[in-house]
């Protein structure tokens, strides 16, 4: 996730740049198979004094994707904070629909069983048609 027409999110600068491609994806918590994001390092362009100091931040965290066009915000599909990993949309939404914390991780633990289960029977298969298994 590397868009760069965003803005700095400490001072609103638009003299920005990107600095280095992150090297560890950053996972993104869904109610199934997690997804990964890699963003860029970013800096700000204003100089001590003229803004916030050249202040760092990733392409991904929320307070940066805030200032992107809401059609690139939509791409992310998730809220990144910090260091820690991102939660998806999807989850969030049940959220904000009065679901609590207990039936999502339900709902989650339910279809990560079911993904489990059809790939447990697909390696079964696997190994029976092979020659010479047992």
């Amino acid at each position: 996730f590397g868009y760069t027409c965003g803005k700095c999110p400490h001072c609103g600068s638009s003299n920005i740049s990107d600095t280095s491609l992150n090297l560890t994806p950053k996972i993104i918590h869904t109610s199934s198979w997690p997804r990964f994001v890699q963003g860029l390092g970013m800096k700000c362009g204003k100089g001590d004094g003229d803004g916030c100091g050249g202040s760092g931040w990733q392409t991904f965290e929320s307070t940066y994707v805030a200032t992107l066009p809401l059609d690139i915000q939509q791409r992310l599909n998730a809220i990144i904070v910090g260091a820690s990993g991102g939660i998806d949309m999807e989850l969030i939404m049940r959220m904000r629909l009065n679901n609590t914390a207990a039936s999502i991780e339900d709902t989650s633990r339910a279809e990560i069983t079911r993904l489990y289960a059809g790939l447990e029977v697909a390696y079964q298969r696997k190994v029976a048609a092979t020659p010479g298994s047992v």
